[in-house]
């Protein structure tokens, strides 16, 4: 929870991706994690 807290949520979010081993690509990576975010948000909705 303190992650979520923290300020720059996007930009250390993006960071994490990076350490993970997604090299480079810094727009598309945090591109791709929002939409995936987004769609899991959806979901979680549709069956609640």
């Amino acid at each position: 929870m303190q992650f979520l807290e923290q300020k720059d949520l996007l930009n250390r979010t993006n960071e994490m991706i990076g350490r993970s081993g997604v090299i480079g690509e810094e727009t598309n990576r945090l591109l791709m994690y929002l939409i995936f975010t987004s769609s899991v948000n959806l979901q979680l909705k549709v069956y609640h």
